[in-house]
């Protein structure tokens, strides 16, 4: 596996991740962390995705569930 296609798993963020918090343990900053982190994923993991609008028009029910949930 070459290193872009590791950085760009989302897998391999996620085990770092697990790892790391088992390791550092409990610093105290654990909201300050996990929300760097979870920025930092969703960075990766959405890179590369494209919306159109004939994609929100034609999936608009799922759309409105996925605004109304967040």
């Amino acid at each position: 596996m070459s290193l872009m296609n590791l950085l760009v798993d989302a897998r391999f963020w996620i085990m770092s991740a697990l790892a790391m918090g088992l390791i550092i343990g409990d610093t105290g900053h654990a909201p300050l962390i996990i929300t760097i982190s979870l920025i930092v994923l969703m960075c990766i993991s959405l890179q590369g995705l494209t919306f159109s609008k004939k994609d929100i028009t034609d999936n608009r029910k799922e759309v409105l569930i996925g605004v109304f949930i967040c």
